[in-house]
C-alpha cells in the first residue's frame, strides 16, 4: 500500500516533514514504481500510527454487483466480508494501480479536476442487487 500526501511545492520538502502532511489517497500501486526506478526513493520515514494502520477497501463483483469490504493487513491475512453501499461509498476501490495512472490521479487532484481512473472504478449502483 501506498500513501500519497496532500501538497504541492515548489521547493524541496524535507523527508522527516512528509509523514505528518494532510493524506490525499492510499492505494495499492505496482511494485514496479520501485523495482524499476519508475519513482526514485528519496527517504524513508516511520508513519504516523494513524497511516500505519491498513485501510477497508471495497470490492464490487463484477457479474452479482455484489459490495464487500476488503482488509489486508500486512497481505498476511485477507478479511472480507459483504458491505452495504453506505459502508462502501466514501472508500478506495481494490485495485493495483499502475505508477502513471497514480501520476495522473496526483496531477487531477492538485488541480481539483476529476480523475479518469478514479471515475472507472467508481461503484456500480445500477448493478448492486435489491
Amino acid at each position: 500500500m501506498a500513501i500519497f500526501f496532500e501538497g504541492t511545492f515548489d521547493e524541496e520538502v524535507a523527508t522527516e516533514h512528509i509523514p505528518s502532511l494532510p493524506v490525499a489517497f492510499r492505494l495499492w500501486v505496482s511494485n514496479h514504481a520501485i523495482t524499476k526506478g519508475t519513482w526514485p526513493v528519496i527517504g524513508s520515514k516511520p508513519l504516523l500510527p494513524a497511516n500505519a494502520e491498513e485501510p477497508f477497501f471495497y470490492k464490487q463483483d463484477a457479474i452479482s454487483g455484489q459490495l464487500s469490504l476488503h482488509h489486508s493487513a500486512f497481505a498476511a491475512t485477507n478479511y472480507e466480508r459483504p458491505a452495504s453501499l453506505e459502508e462502501c461509498q466514501h472508500l478506495e476501490c481494490a485495485a493495483v494501480w499502475e505508477p502513471e495512472h497514480v501520476v495522473d490521479r496526483l496531477n487531477d487532484h492538485a488541480a481539483h479536476r476529476p480523475n479518469r481512473w478514479v471515475e472507472s472504478l467508481r461503484i456500480d449502483i445500477t448493478a448492486i442487487p435489491a
